[in-house]
């Protein structure tokens, strides 16, 4: 996966916005790919922010191959600012949230963090 952002280069961008909200001070990977190696995804004690670090990787890479067949194929290219955003609204529509019960919501300040800027509690109340 080293060769990913040489091939598209805002990959890593993208990588970055992630890696640096789901950082904590135990887990302080440089690497995304050490991060993902180190961080189980048990890691987090709330269960939505769980799902979500278990399934971003998978989200990044797909919404990168789409940009990356417009790129080739109709001469499209995007930002990784809205690539991002298509990282995030995948996310939410994948995690539904509207079947998660009060106590999911229960979040120390990392985690509200992260509830909070992936836009996953709106609609909703956060105990």
């Amino acid at each position: 996966m080293e060769h990913l952002p040489l091939i598209f280069p805002f990959l890593r961008e993208v990588w970055d916005l992630v890696f640096d909200l789901f950082r904590t001070k135990d887990l302080n990977q440089e690497d995304p790919l050490a991060m993902i190696e180190h961080c189980p995804n048990n890691y987090f004690k709330n269960p939505i922010v769980n799902r979500t670090w278990s399934l971003i990787l998978g989200f990044i890479l797909w919404n990168v191959w789409k940009e990356r067949k417009k790129a080739i194929f109709q001469d499209q290219t995007s930002s990784s600012a809205s690539t991002w955003g298509l990282v995030k609204e995948n996310k939410r529509e994948t995690i539904m949230l509207e079947r998660c019960d009060l106590d999911d919501w229960k979040a120390n300040l990392h985690e509200t963090t992260i509830i909070v800027s992936l836009k996953l509690a709106q609609n909703m109340s956060i105990p």
